[in-house]
């Protein structure tokens, strides 16, 4: 008893030695708080930057289109402003008068006067008849050919 007068009582109800080994620090970590607000803004912000993105690409695209349209409209007008000349062409190269001074002038064919007939005595035989479709089916571009062989055919109807 003399020992709990000395206070040795508290000396031996120390800690066990196992208690000391359990003891562990805590560490403190930083956790970084994502704030949810701010990268759904963010993420919002991108969605809407690309959807103005392809807005401007298609407006562009469209006008380019656009422009594409009338120069060809532009020409598809050219086109036929030179068809319509041709058109014209044709109609003077094939009108009567022209074809009446080039006859004339060119090929030496002379207009016939009102009492002027022509007469035309054919043999019997059909042999030129023949040799005048050869010539038209041969010769269809040459007038004088095409001439020749109606007026062989003429006469041999009238006989």
């Amino acid at each position: 008893m003399l020992q709990a007068q000395y206070g040795y009582a508290r000396v031996l109800d120390r800690e066990p030695a196992y208690e000391q080994f359990n003891r562990v620090k805590k560490i403190r970590r930083t956790v970084k708080r994502v704030d949810t607000r701010k990268s759904l803004a963010i993420k919002c912000s991108i969605a809407a930057f690309l959807i103005a993105l392809s807005i401007v690409y298609l407006c562009i695209k469209s006008s380019t289109l656009g422009y594409q349209i009338v120069s060809l409209e532009n020409e598809i007008g050219k086109m036929e402003t030179a068809k319509q000349q041709m058109g014209y062409q044709i109609a003077e190269k094939s009108s009567l008068d022209r074809i009446e001074t080039v006859a004339t002038n060119e090929l030496g064919m002379c207009k016939p006067e009102k009492d002027t007939s022509f007469t035309v005595m054919v043999e019997a035989n059909k042999q030129p008849v023949k040799l005048a479709k050869q010539a038209n089916s041969i010769g269809e571009g040459k007038s004088l050919e095409r001439i020749y062989a109606s007026l062989t055919r003429l006469a041999s109807n009238n006989n």
